[in-house]
């Protein structure tokens, strides 16, 4: 080994140095042959140097401190820490040679680790496995285990029925009540059906399938099933009971029996948009419940009230998704879907802050079904209990926020007759959202998410008017197809004309009380800021804009000139350099 280490390290010295060996006696090949041995042997030059390491470690920490990845820096300090302090495979021992060379390695291998993203993942510790313990084996080891009668074992069934029906278990003394749930049901008109024979090892397909199989519950008929009859479970029988005894005239209702968990999936279908439903039936626009809807465990008019509740939110549901179709009829994202809709009468296609609006509406409906999606996996998984008041509870924050989302299109959209104009109705819609952020957020934390709800959407509604503004006091150009928004161009008046700083624009605005629409003359707007309106008339067309639609104006309007005499200069190329 040490001759093949010299002839290694003699090696390594001619390629670095490049230095003969015989040279005048070898003296300069010597002297880098010593100096190499010596880092080898006395300088641990083969070691890692702990004190650099645990030098970078701290640099970066520092560097990312620096930069504000406060929770990058906190991750990077405490997982070196932790691997530093832990046990290796090979050793019991922490902070050895071995673990400050991994480290060293990969700060090595790494590259600019301060400027890569990284978000720490949980790190879930495996749980040991215990020892499946066969209790049943355990319980009947020594016992005699009797497998029906054979050759030599005695016939003793008569015997142990006639041991039952002498003696039978009595419970009325505890309290408890004994469910007589019927292990089949004992319908003497059913036809018996002969077992089938399956193979050893084949799936028992009709059993598999009389399970997954739904009753028709839709058709109307009245639908039986198994259930049990303890008293908890039969609360629409007993009171339907009660009615019957207490009331001569009291006369039963013939009615369809349904399960929990079908009324239910009607609800997620319900609130998905779903419209051909049986429990819920859609008439000119209100969602109704049907009367002749039971289940076992709830009475009627419980069960009614709840689901009109219900009903009540599908409609504000429906409204919602008309008005997002109607929309996407005129827009071109429905054609790219392949949902086109019938013509309608008007031919004028809904404005630019409508459509926002419907895409805001339309994202938030995506989220809403993803969660109702996952609620119907729960159920058909049957990986956990689901009633209709979990549902309920669980959908709580959502049905909250519908009858917002409700509130504010009914105020914005809804109420508006259809003859007004595009700038009203714009206007009008964002004031709404506007002041509808303003009200909820007054309330203070009871409403977070309801602001948080009314802030996506109004982003989303006001980028058309936002855009609108970009083009004009970016590149002089004010792009208005739609009419839409407060300061529209007068065409008449044309770039060169000495009226032009005063006569170009005209400011729309309404009044909350008369809802009657004026012109006022943008140069009054842009030397007042539109604040020369009576004291009686507080004006509420775009309120957010207020503060800044003077120096919009401005702005607007200077950079029209400044394009005007651009290209009333000689070549682009002059015009670029001047």
């Amino acid at each position: 080994f040490e001759q093949e280490q010299d002839r290694a390290v003699r090696a390594l010295v001619r390629c670095v140095t490049s230095l003969p060996e015989e040279e005048l006696g070898g003296e300069r090949f010597q002297a880098a042959l010593n100096f190499a041995w010596s880092n080898f042997r006395f300088h641990r030059f083969l070691d890692v140097n702990s004190h650099k390491v645990e030098r970078t470690i701290e640099g970066i920490h520092e560097k990312l401190v620096i930069h504000s990845d406060l929770g990058k820096a906190a991750s990077w300090k405490r997982l070196t820490e932790k691997f530093l302090n832990l046990p290796l495979p090979s050793t019991e021992e922490t902070k050895t040679d071995t673990h400050y060379s991994i480290l060293s390695l990969l700060l090595c291998l790494s590259d600019s680790p301060s400027n890569t993203t990284y978000v720490e993942k949980p790190r879930v510790k495996e749980v040991e496995k215990e020892e499946e313990f066969d209790w049943g084996k355990y319980l009947m080891e020594g016992e005699e285990i009797y497998f029906g009668p054979g050759g030599d074992t005695p016939d003793l069934s008569g015997e142990s029925e006639e041991e039952e029906d002498t003696q039978p278990l009595s419970r009325e003394d505890s309290g408890i009540q004994v469910d007589r749930t019927p292990l089949e049901d004992q319908d003497p008109n059913k036809k018996t059906v002969p077992n089938a024979s399956w193979k050893v090892g084949e799936p028992d397909a009709r059993s598999w399938l009389e399970q997954h199989v739904v009753p028709q519950y839709w058709t109307g008929r009245a639908s039986r099933f198994s259930h049990s009859l303890h008293l908890h479970s039969n609360l629409a029988a007993v009171w339907d009971h009660h009615l019957y005894t207490s009331d001569p005239l009291y006369v039963p209702e013939e009615r369809t029996l349904v399960t929990e968990t079908q009324v239910i999936r009607e609800t997620l279908w319900l609130l998905s948009g779903v419209k051909k439903l049986f429990i819920f039936q859609l008439n000119d626009g209100k969602v109704t419940v049907r009367n002749d809807i039971i289940v076992t465990h709830l009475t009627h008019n419980f069960l009614r009230s709840v689901l009109e509740q219900i009903a009540a939110y599908g409609q504000v549901v429906f409204r919602l998704q008309k008005f997002i179709d109607e929309v996407m009829g005129h827009s071109p994202e429905s054609i790219m879907h392949g949902t086109v809709s019938t013509p309608k009468k008007t031919t004028e296609a809904p404005f630019r802050t409508y459509q926002a609006f419907m895409w805001a509406l339309y994202k938030y409906f995506i989220s809403f079904k993803e969660e109702l999606t996952e609620i119907e996996k729960c159920i058909i998984n049957k990986d956990k209990t689901v009633t209709l008041s979990i549902v309920i509870d669980k959908l709580s924050p959502r049905l909250a926020q519908l009858k917002v989302l409700h509130k504010v299109f009914s105020t914005g959209v809804a109420e508006v007759p259809p003859d007004t104009r595009n700038v009203v109705r714009a206007s009008h819609l964002l004031n709404t959202l506007y002041k509808a952020i303003l009200e909820y957020d007054s309330v203070g934390e009871a409403s977070e998410q309801t602001v948080s709800l009314l802030f996506s959407l109004w982003v989303e509604t006001v980028r058309p008017y936002l855009q609108t503004v970009d083009e004009w006091i970016v590149h002089g150009n004010l792009f208005d197809p739609a009419k839409e928004f407060i300061i529209q161009r007068n065409k008449n008046v044309p770039v060169n004309h000495r009226d032009f700083w005063y006569a170009t624009y005209t400011l729309y605005s309404v009044s909350e009380k008369t809802e009657n629409e004026e012109k006022m003359s943008d140069n009054a707007s842009a030397s007042s800021g539109s604040d020369q309106a009576p004291s009686s008339r507080q004006h509420t067309m775009v309120s957010f804009l207020k503060p800044v639609l003077k120096q919009i104006i401005m702005a607007g309007k200077s950079m029209q000139l400044l394009k005007n005499l651009q290209c009333k200069d000689g070549s682009p190329q002059q015009a670029a350099s001047r």
